[in-house]
């Protein structure tokens, strides 16, 4: 689970480009569909009724402050699979670190770089990877400058606007009209690291999940 809809277009157009690298993440194609083998958290209606999940740091916040208590009010619960929450290693998350500390007693700031977080149970959380002195970074920034670039009927990208303004276009468009629609042409490898920490969160999870099973044999 990302920190938005447009990080499910960025990462399942770099699972498929670096499907050979990342072969745990790659999709096969059932009935002319591909089937990730990782599924994506969709923000709809739905979720925000549930869950209160509409994008963005302080909703992800929100959901990791309540998820042990809302996880167990339902008396079926398989947990065959981790829960991975990707957020932006920037200004957003430092409420984030925060809560981890005091909840969770889990270190994570700016500039900590462990491949993921492991805050109980099936739930995980990974950063993006720290990037310059002050280790922000967002996950448009393991795109190239180029791309970044790209202009859409003469307005440039603002990653900062979730809806146009004048002379610029905002991640939705940014997602659809020039990630998706360029996917086969995209140079991904700046997200090698990112689908690494994320493939080293589910194997942590599966050997657990191993570890256990064995215990109780």
């Amino acid at each position: 689970m990302g920190e938005g809809a447009t990080d499910n277009v960025y990462l399942k157009c770099a699972i498929r480009s670096l499907a050979a690298e990342h072969p745990k993440l790659a999709p096969v194609e059932r009935d002319r569909k591909l089937d990730y083998p990782v599924h994506f958290f969709k923000y709809t209606p739905k979720a925000r009724e549930l869950l209160g999940l509409r994008g963005g740091s302080s909703y992800i916040k929100a959901f990791l402050e309540h998820w042990k208590v809302d996880f167990e009010k339902y008396p079926h619960r398989p947990i065959n699979h981790p829960v991975i929450v990707l957020i932006d290693n920037d200004d957003g998350a430092t409420h984030i670190f925060k809560l981890l500390k005091s909840k969770f007693n889990v270190t994570a700031d700016l500039k900590t770089e462990l491949p993921f977080y492991h805050l109980g149970d099936h739930l995980y959380l990974v950063k993006t990877p720290a990037k310059g002195d002050d280790g922000k970074s967002s996950v448009e920034d393991f795109f190239s400058p180029a791309l970044l670039d790209t202009k859409i009927d003469g307005k440039v990208f603002n990653r900062d606007k979730e809806h146009e303004a004048p002379g610029e276009y905002g991640k939705t468009i940014f997602a659809e009209r020039v990630v998706r629609q360029q996917a086969g042409t995209i140079d991904f490898s700046g997200f090698g690291p990112i689908l690494t920490r994320i493939e080293a969160a589910i194997g942590h999870y599966a050997a657990e999940t191993a570890e256990k099973a064995a215990i109780k044999v």
